[in-house]
């Protein structure tokens, strides 16, 4: 997970994918838009054709909202605000091929 030191579970039945975690921020992020995050979505969980990945991720204050944008390549991008140190919920579900 991008500004995390813990990974986002992935878990395929059939075509349909579920992702979550608990994690801990470690740095901030502050409204961005698209940013393009190194991380990437592994082989058989990556979301097929013209289908995205989306994961959202919240804290239970509201100060920490985004979401995680997933192609078919397996690549990802970052859009919201997070502040290090605030625990964050993230659940997302789509089809793969």
């Amino acid at each position: 997970m991008p500004y995390s030191d813990r990974y986002i579970t992935l878990v395929r039945v059939g075509r349909i994918v579920t992702a979550c975690a608990y994690i801990t921020l470690t740095s901030n992020f502050n409204q961005v838009g698209n940013v393009s995050v190194t991380e990437t979505i592994p082989k058989g969980f990556r979301p097929s054709g013209d289908s995205r990945a989306v994961m959202r991720g919240t804290d239970n204050g509201g100060a920490t909202s985004f979401y995680l944008y997933g192609t078919p390549e397996g690549k990802m991008v970052l859009n919201g605000t997070g502040y290090t140190g605030r625990f964050v919920g993230i659940s997302g579900c789509w089809i793969t091929a």
